[in-house]
């Protein structure tokens, strides 16, 4: 998720997510812990044989360092050609390291920023500055969005729902069907869609109100927004366990797991056959859904209804390089716009002169972007910008576009997990081990809060890791 930056705003979201937050997980280990512990200092494992780990994104390639810590036989697989899955970073386009996936680590009570910590903590650099909103057609700043008569407290209202939704106790309805409810000025509905569907990964008719409350009641790493000032995301993994990457099985695609007395056969593609005593699948939950995978015996029929309740739409990330900064100099972020629902500027805090800024969609939104050539979606956010910015020549200012849709990915097909209308306590059923063989790890597996972010999905790893370990 991109989570909005620190600001007033924010603050008082900070407050109530401290009161409510739940204790870290059980299964957290800091990453200093797991890079620098002497073997005798990890839990002592019933578990000794081989694993095959199936995914090299944030979870596999965490799950990877963690088994082999132990002294445990780790085999990772990787249906394509790189390493990272969802962290992917781009060197051409500016003059550093561009991150086309995930950006942020988010709160500084998570392992991802543990491990930022432990590796490089000078190249650590919040994020801040102040939300500005779109709306009626004009940029306004939070004060005016707070404060100003014209809205008649519409501002206040809907940042006070945002700040409560922890608490909800009504129907499971809708993000809109509940937003409806109040009265809110309907101009600002675009607004409420990029402060919390978008950031969540869909639209405001696609996330679900018990869902939704789920993720907020667990989500405790905090909302303050952090990046790395001259490296990716992607390079932290690769600077912490270079033991993992130097052994990723490149363009191995798995397409059926059989779990018999004698442990798991793995069936990839080119007529690989795998033979382990335990597998991890860190997939996608969209290449759980589109049955590439068989599985021998069947799951369980929860298992097969989790799979298909937990929904993952499709992403864009759009990167504009402009010749100067034609915004505010304390904008953090653009919420509101009825094309990209949220900007923000990437080459704040970084090490460049440059000025690139970010377009972020999820749900339908990005589903219409990634259908237009790159010269449609140009002139479509310069359009909307130059509505936001009247008095700049915006497509002057834009030197150069770069597009990356996630849907385009053959392995991912989309961005990350949101919280939909069906998936209401059915991330934990994803997560449960089968048959004390058969684990799953990802984002979308993660229960506590935490699912669409890196983090996340390395916390879903260690969960089964220690499972694995003891069965």
């Amino acid at each position: 998720m991109s989570k909005q930056p620190s600001n007033v705003t924010d603050l008082n979201r900070r407050k109530l997510i401290t009161t409510l937050a739940v204790a870290w997980p059980a299964a957290f280990i800091s990453t200093g812990f797991l890079a620098s512990c002497k073997p005798d200092d990890l839990p002592e494992p019933s578990f000794t044989g081989k694993v095959c780990i199936v995914g090299a994104g944030a979870a596999g390639i965490y799950a990877a360092a963690y088994l082999q810590k132990r002294g445990i036989e780790v085999v990772l697989i990787e249906a394509s050609s790189r390493a990272g899955g969802r962290m992917m970073s781009d060197t051409s386009f500016c003059d550093f390291p561009l991150e086309m996936g995930a950006e942020f680590m988010h709160g500084a009570r998570s392992v991802l920023y543990d491990l930022a910590l432990n590796l490089n903590p000078s190249s650590i650099s919040e994020v801040l500055g102040n939300p500005y909103y779109f709306f009626n057609q004009a940029l306004r700043n939070e004060e005016y969005f707070l404060t100003s008569s014209a809205l008649q407290g519409s501002g206040q209202t809907l940042l006070q729902i945002y700040d409560s939704l922890s608490n909800y106790t009504g129907a499971d309805l809708t993000l809109e069907q509940y937003l409806l409810q109040f009265p809110i000025n309907q101009n600002l509905m675009e607004v409420a869609n990029a402060l919390i569907a978008n950031d969540y990964g869909s639209s405001l008719d696609r996330i679900g109100m018990y869902a939704l409350r789920e993720a907020e009641q667990g989500y405790a790493s905090g909302t303050t927004l952090f990046n790395l000032r001259d490296k990716s995301l992607i390079s932290l993994f690769e600077a912490a366990f270079p033991k993992v990457f130097s052994a990723i099985e490149f363009n191995t695609v798995l397409q059926g797991v059989e779990i018999n007395s004698d442990g798991v056969v793995l069936q990839c593609s080119g007529d690989k056959v795998i033979q382990a005593d335990r597998v991890i699948l860190t997939v996608p939950i969209t290449m759980l859904q589109n049955n590439s995978i068989s599985f021998t015996p069947e799951l369980p029929a929860d298992k097969i209804d989790a799979i298909q309740s937990i929904r993952m739409d499709a992403g864009v990330k759009v990167f504009l390089k402009c010749s100067n900064a034609f915004w505010a100099s304390d904008m953090a972020s653009i919420l509101g716009g009825s094309v990209i629902p949220e900007y923000w500027i990437s080459s704040a805090g970084k090490n460049t002169n440059q000025y690139i800024l970010t377009g972020f969609v999820t749900g339908p939104k990005a589903e219409w972007l990634s259908a237009l050539s790159d010269s449609e979606v140009r002139q479509n956010i310069v359009q909307e910008l130059q509505l936001m910015f009247p008095q700049n020549d915006i497509s002057a200012l834009v030197n150069d576009i770069l597009i990356k849709r996630w849907l385009d990915e053959p392995f991912i097909r989309g961005a990350y997990s949101y919280p939909s209308s069906e998936s209401t306590g059915k991330r934990k059923i994803l997560a449960r081990n089968e048959w004390g063989k058969l684990f799953f790890a990802g984002e979308a597996c993660n229960s506590n809060g935490h699912q669409g972010t890196v983090h996340g999905a390395m916390e879903s790893a260690i969960t089964a890791c220690l499972e694995l370990m003891q069965s």
